[in-house]
């Protein structure tokens, strides 16, 4: 078996390329364990770094001298695994997670405690477990499962500015429009109703072009998803009882419909909406006589004989 010849003057840098080149291109660590399957196991603790810094020349040249150890058993036929880690224990990096959970915390104060803590760890970075908090932070606002008023963090505030009132608005429309919170429990969910409204014109200034379904009662959600706020103001101040009605049977697709089939320029008395087949919608609106009469629905009694004297003449 004949060998290169042994130049006298050695380029070991360049040497050791060659070998490393060798060993990567024939994969010559993978071999020398799935060779010696079967073989006896050699199994050699070693402290890997901190997980709170890179390596530095501290950890490799302990690493080298110490790496003679699993090769001379290698050479010795045993088979040796090598599981690289990082070593997480200790303060170090307790101290860096303590850190950005208290940066999570000064920012967006009592909110960042709703946060669910496994959401939260699905981020693989600062920055992902940011957008991780603010979205979880948004979702229990708009969901009622936190609390809504001027104090919410910034980015909410950014994000839905249609939301707010303006800083000028009348005190008592706050208190019932934002939730309100006291040491030990919150009061969630808004108390604006168009009954206050109506009583009180001059707050609509305050509430034109303004996003209010955080404003009202949860049980007004579905209405505030079918109408825009606007249109709202305007049917429910002219008729607060009818909203209120409507609402409370869960006839919002029925309102709708009624005000989709008159152009969004009519709507019927609740007892016609809440009783009148919507089938007939179409016929009923083209009988002007029957528009005029149920004008005056008002002036009947509203049991359930009026109800049906009601009907017959919508019919």
């Amino acid at each position: 078996m004949s060998f290169k010849p042994v130049d006298p003057k050695v380029d070991f840098p360049l040497q050791e390329e060659e070998v490393l080149k060798f060993w990567q291109e024939k994969d010559i660590f993978k071999k020398s364990i799935s060779q010696r399957e079967g073989a006896e196991d050699f199994v050699f603790y070693d402290g890997p770094p901190f997980a709170t810094g890179l390596p530095h020349f501290g950890h490799f040249i302990p690493s080298t001298i110490k790496d003679i150890i699993p090769r001379y058993q290698t050479m010795k036929g045993k088979k040796v695994e090598r599981r690289f880690g990082w070593d997480c224990h200790g303060l170090p990096i307790e101290n860096l997670i303590e850190k950005e959970i208290l940066d999570f915390a000064e920012v967006y104060g009592r909110y960042f405690g709703k946060v669910d803590d496994e959401a939260i760890l699905k981020g693989e970075n600062v920055e992902e477990r940011d957008a991780i908090i603010r979205q979880a932070i948004e979702e229990n606002i708009i969901n009622r499962k936190d609390l809504f008023g001027p104090k919410v963090p910034e980015f909410f505030k950014e994000k839905y500015p249609n939301m707010f009132l303006d800083s000028n608005a009348p005190a008592e429309l706050k208190e019932l429009y934002y939730d309100k919170g006291r040491s030990g429990f919150t009061v969630m969910g808004g108390h604006l109703t168009f009954e206050e409204i109506k009583a009180h014109p001059e707050w609509k200034e305050f509430l034109q072009g303004k996003d209010l379904r955080r404003g009202f009662p949860q049980n007004y959600d579905e209405l505030f998803k079918r109408f825009d706020g606007s249109v709202l103001l305007k049917l429910g101040t002219r008729n607060p009882q009818m909203m209120e009605l409507m609402v409370a049977n869960h006839r919002e697709s029925t309102l709708e419909n009624w005000y989709k089939a008159t152009g969004g320029k009519f709507v019927p008395h609740h007892v016609v909406m809440l009783n009148f087949p919507e089938t007939e919608i179409d016929s009923f609106l083209g009988n002007s006589k029957k528009w005029s009469q149920l004008m005056k629905i008002d002036r009947y009694n509203l049991n359930d004989d009026g109800k049906d004297s009601i009907l017959k003449i919508a019919y």
